[in-house]
């Protein structure tokens, strides 16, 4: 075999059982599974890049074969002379570049260079100065051959790769997660995990405290959070003004600069714990963002030296804190955490790939040695893992790929005497890679994103779940998470249409709800399967969960399993909910007001019926009926 390939080619084979992994690792498998399965879409997208690609091969062998040749001295200079003039010249030869079109193997080899762009106009250029078969090239020679090129670009990398991307992103979004659950179940992990990402806002009510009161009214201003946004952005460009050898002068204006807004953001957190308090303060994650870069930033000023700058660089994280300003980006930025495991999950299999691709290479051409060398160097060579990995990942990225595989491919004089020779075995090599991580691997993370975007549905849901975000942190300004029921069966009955009755209610009573808004609202309710505690009350994620299951009507019993695997919280659909203590009031009161003849209402009635929905949550026998279903009022929401 061509350069003692055979040998290391079996060698080589060993790492093969790295790939074990896949059926090892969950996550790998899974991806590895969606994948496979998406092949057979992909197949009338290859067929049709394969037609294409023969097409042009073949026309570009008709037209080009032969013409690539030139006269060349033993610098490897272009020197004009024809065929015959430079075989009788001493110490010249007659060659051409390794990339031309003198046979459909190897014009598919130089046709995929030009679909994957790299160093492409160096191969349209020769064609471009070329004559004819045997004479010496000129200068923009064959201007028209550069039409066979722009056509096969536009038609092959522009058109035909790109299809190959959308029909490989189409294949993943509608099949990575077929075989694992249904479309709804889906929608429903997605919707239930961006909604428990999502934190109540700040209340809106003013603390009883009146000094309290007074930092609260400055730091919830507008123009206080416009002035704090002008800050962070001056601050970033100070930060971009300094410069090598800036004077001193220069030096002491950008530190006092950096003492000034360091100052700024240190009263700002002071002013905000004394408004909220430091419970309610440290409980928002972006006050705990901001309480990190303050006391870092203070930490700054006090070090002199090369650390220092390193510190004051921690200044540009306060740039992340307007993504909470800008609702496109901040939803943006949701999507991409929420992706972020799966996008984990492809980087984890392209590791893989580059792995077993690297050791291969080490194995085959390991040997070849850089001195000499076109395509390698002393940095981007296969002398050992740690050159091969890094010379993949440039290759991963369409640099300078065909210059890599020209190394592997070109022979040095006195190879033969230590197997150092090229191989034919590259052009598999290196356009298998490519193909594979290039197009296939790292434009699967594209899929990945694009999957976690929003839905139309989903996206409806944004008004919902803002206006009830909102109502909720009037009735729990304290963000205990937690809500009286009365005060939840209210949000939702203020609630605009269609989830509410959109009612503007100073005092809410449960007999308020009377015909057919007591249908609708019990109905609403029984849909969301809200559960309450022992002390009735209802979680804030159990009522934002159970809003988004209603919003998208999704049956619970289905989605369980699913909801379990995915870390959603969830709970037994025969729990007692909101539904069951709104429906039961209903009964007691009817009772109350109609009592059967000869029978009273113990105090075990709502005991009794609750025990025979079989709920674990039930409140105890002892409790009086009248304290459990006390009238309660509360201020409009």
């Amino acid at each position: 075999v061509h350069g003692g390939l055979f040998t290391p080619l079996l060698r080589s084979m060993r790492v093969l059982r790295v790939l074990r992994l896949l059926s090892r690792v969950p996550s790998v498998r899974v991806l590895t599974t969606a994948l496979i399965r998406a092949m057979p879409g992909l197949s009338h997208a290859v067929v049709i890049l394969l037609f294409l690609w023969f097409l042009f091969a073949v026309l570009g062998v008709q037209l080009l074969k032969g013409r690539y040749f030139s006269c060349r001295d033993l610098r490897r200079n272009v020197v004009l002379l024809d065929q015959e003039s430079c075989n009788l010249k001493p110490n010249h030869d007659w060659n051409q570049p390794r990339y031309n079109f003198d046979n459909i193997g190897i014009a598919l080899v130089s046709l995929n260079i030009l679909a994957l762009r790299d160093e492409w106009s160096e191969i349209m250029w020769n064609a471009v100065n070329s004559r004819g078969i045997g004479e010496a090239p000129s200068r923009n020679a064959s201007p028209y051959y550069s039409i066979f090129f722009v056509v096969f670009v536009t038609a092959g990398s522009f058109i035909g790769m790109k299809l190959f991307i959308g029909v490989l992103i189409n294949e993943l979004s509608s099949k990575q997660d077929r075989y694992l659950m249904t479309e709804e179940q889906r929608a429903w992990v997605r919707s239930a995990k961006m909604a428990s990402k999502t934190p109540l806002p700040e209340s809106t009510i003013p603390p009883s405290n009146l000094f309290q009161r007074m930092f609260w009214s400055i730091t919830t201003h507008n123009i206080f959070a416009i002035f704090i946004t002008t800050c962070i952005i001056l601050n970033t460009i100070f930060m971009t003004l300094e410069h090598y050898q800036q004077n001193s002068h220069w030096d002491d204006v950008l530190e006092g600069a950096n003492i000034a807004f360091v100052t700024i953001f240190a009263v700002e957190a002071i002013m905000k714990i004394l408004s909220y308090g430091p419970r309610k303060y440290i409980l928002n994650s972006w006050n705990q963002f901001d309480a990190i870069v303050v006391i870092v930033s203070i930490i700054g000023l006090k070090i002199n030296g090369p650390g220092a700058t390193a510190v004051r660089m921690f200044h540009v994280a306060r740039v992340l804190r307007l993504i909470k300003r800008a609702k496109q980006l901040n939803r943006m930025v949701q999507t991409t955490i929420i992706g972020l495991p799966q996008i984990l999950n492809v980087l984890a299999l392209c590791a893989l790939i580059f792995f077993v691709y690297g050791v291969i290479g080490v194995q085959i051409f390991g040997k070849i040695p850089y001195q000499g060398n076109v395509g390698l160097t002393r940095n981007s060579n296969f002398q050992d893992l740690f050159h091969a990995l890094p010379l993949l990942y440039m290759a991963s990225t369409g640099q300078g790929w065909s210059t890599f595989l020209e190394g592997c491919v070109t022979d040095l004089p006195g190879c033969q005497d230590n197997n150092s020779c090229g191989t034919p075995g590259a052009y598999i090599y290196w356009n298998s890679f490519m193909i594979l991580c290039s197009l296939l691997l790292l434009n699967t993370s594209i899929a990945v994103v694009l999957q976690n975007m929003e839905t139309p549905d989903e996206f409806r849901l944004e008004k919902w779940l803002d206006e009830f975000r909102l109502k909720w942190s009037l009735a729990d300004p304290e963000v205990s998470q937690k809500i009286h029921l009365i005060e939840f069966v209210n949000i939702i009955s203020t609630m605009s249409k269609p989830i509410g009755l959109d009612r503007k209610i100073t005092e809410f009573k449960l007999e308020d709800l009377k015909g057919t808004e007591y249908i609708f609202i019990l109905s609403s309710l029984a849909d969301m399967i809200v559960p309450i505690t022992k002390d009735k009350k209802v979680e804030y994620i159990q009522a934002l969960c159970g809003l988004v299951r209603y919003l998208l009507d999704i049956d619970l019993e289905s989605a369980s399993a699913v909801i379990e695997s995915a870390g959603v919280p969830n709970f037994r659909a025969d729990a007692f909910g909101v539904h069951h203590y709104v429906a039961l009031n209903k009964i007691i009161n009817f009772l109350r007001k109609y009592p059967p003849p000869q029978r009273r209402i113990s105090s075990n009635l709502l005991y009794e019926v609750s025990s025979s929905l079989n709920t674990g949550n039930q409140p105890p026998p002892s409790t009086p009926v009248n304290d459990i279903f006390a009238p309660i009022s509360y201020p409009q929401l």
